[in-house]
């Protein structure tokens, strides 16, 4: 049965569990918390990232939210939020009535360890603290084969230029859209939460320095490979977090060295690529098509996906500080498109996610990677 649950500190990071509620598995989401000062509350908790309105309303009294729910989710931006109304106050509120609650990031994670360890290990005696069902929280161990092995389904990697590019809304709503026309999904997601979707979450071992790039590669197809068998989907959606380009020279995206790994260790079917909000000619689309086909393994994209989150290069010049800013309204249509029969999607139009899935069964149906239903 369904649990009751408000989610905080909450931001427009956290829209999905709201958008794809329908999604999640023993979580309700009923209650929208963000903290006094962040401007968000009396929005509507769908529309602060441009999306359609729920009719929900962000509200600021945590207490009254959690007097009215079964369950409190603690988002990532809690372990940093201090003070009254931060991470250690909110967990003595929760002892206090008895609430069970639920961290979206390990606890190792938290900055004041010294302060908050005990107020854990309280909530883990009462039996208050959740973990996240079957999360993927150990680093792998190699697996003593030096090479992968063949995956049977068709793959679909969702990249980014960049962070805050909408990877994880494309990962739902295209599983989603596949889920809804019957279609046998395995899938691992960009964020650390994906279980509670009912999906995998990229595992750790690929983003520390346990492993070198040729073990990681290795384990991370091992790792797909067990999905795989286990599950018998007729698709495997992997979203990679991160980006794929460098921004500028500090702002670099590790190179997307991440993603040649996912991509060595998986040899995709076809990839959705998600794009910051600009004008971009012809000529980027034609060149971004052909640096993804060179750099996957000869693997074009199905589709450029144009977001709504737009890069504020005021705040990179002045203060070397990544920021996105979000717009509410994208633009009324594509100025250029591709030179190559290559769809672009607007994520906030009617429909997007049916307009994906489609350019993505036509893809794998060219191949004979799979039937369309």
């Amino acid at each position: 049965m369904k649990k009751r649950t408000t989610i905080y500190p909450y931001s427009k990071e956290d829209v999905q569990f709201f958008r794809y509620a329908s999604l999640l598995g023993e979580i309700e989401p009923v209650y929208a918390v963000s903290p006094p000062g962040w401007g968000l509350c009396g929005y509507d908790v769908t529309e602060i990232d441009g999306g359609k309105s729920s009719g929900l309303k962000i509200t600021e009294d945590l207490s009254d939210a959690m007097k009215n729910s079964e369950l409190l989710v603690l988002t990532s931006f809690a372990k940093y939020y201090g003070e009254e109304g931060g991470l250690k106050d909110t967990l003595e509120k929760a002892i206090q009535i008895k609430m069970p609650f639920m961290l979206y990031f390990p606890p190792d994670k938290i900055e004041d360890q010294e302060a908050i360890s005990g107020i854990l290990d309280e909530a883990k005696q009462l039996g208050l603290l959740r973990n996240i069902p079957e999360q993927q929280k150990k680093s792998a161990k190699f697996p003593g084969i030096g090479y992968c092995k063949h995956l049977d389904s068709p793959v679909t990697l969702i990249i980014g230029q960049g962070p805050s590019t909408g990877k994880f809304e494309t990962q739902l709503g295209l599983r989603k859209e596949l889920l809804q026309r019957g279609y046998k999904i395995s899938q691992i997601g960009s964020r650390p939460y994906c279980e509670l979707f009912g999906f995998h979450s990229f595992p750790s071992f690929m983003l520390n320095n346990h492993l070198d790039e040729t073990e990681k590669v290795i384990s991370f197809n091992h790792f797909i490979k067990k999905i795989e068998a286990l599950e018998n989907p007729d698709l495997i959606i992997v979203g990679i977090p991160g980006g794929i380009i460098p921004i500028v020279d500090k702002i670099h995206n590790n190179y997307g060295i991440l993603h040649v790994e996912a991509a060595s260790a998986l040899e995709p079917d076809n990839i959705v690529y998600n794009l910051y909000s600009n004008y971009y000619t012809t000529e980027y689309y034609d060149r971004s098509a052909e640096f993804i086909y060179n750099r996957f393994y000869k693997t074009l994209p199905a589709c450029f996906i144009l977001t709504n989150f737009w890069i504020d290069y005021g705040a990179i010049v002045e203060h070397d500080i990544f920021n996105v800013v979000t717009f509410n309204k994208m633009y009324d249509e594509v100025i250029e498109k591709p030179g190559k029969d290559i769809p672009v999607v607007s994520i906030l139009e009617p429909g997007a996610f049916t307009k994906v899935a489609d350019a993505t069964l036509s893809i794998l149906e060219s191949y004979g990677s799979v039937d369309t239903f």
